[in-house]
């Protein structure tokens, strides 16, 4: 079992969880959101192989575009 936040709320999960399950197990639209781990951007490309660790912080946000 691991512990993180997502958008500031605890959550615990099993070992192994990739970010992108993650989005699924919230029912969050991949494509409609941005994310970010420990601070750090994460592509949707790297989601599905990006595991999540103990203690890691997750923020979701809506991706910018335009110029």
């Amino acid at each position: 079992m691991i512990r993180i936040e997502l958008d500031d709320v605890p959550l615990a999960l099993a070992e192994g969880l990739t970010l992108d399950a993650l989005l699924d197990m919230q029912g969050v639209a991949r494509d409609a959101v941005a994310t970010a781990v420990d601070g750090v951007f994460v592509p949707r490309s790297a989601r599905a192989g990006f595991l999540l660790a103990d203690g890691a912080r997750v923020t979701l946000f809506q991706p910018i575009v335009g110029g």
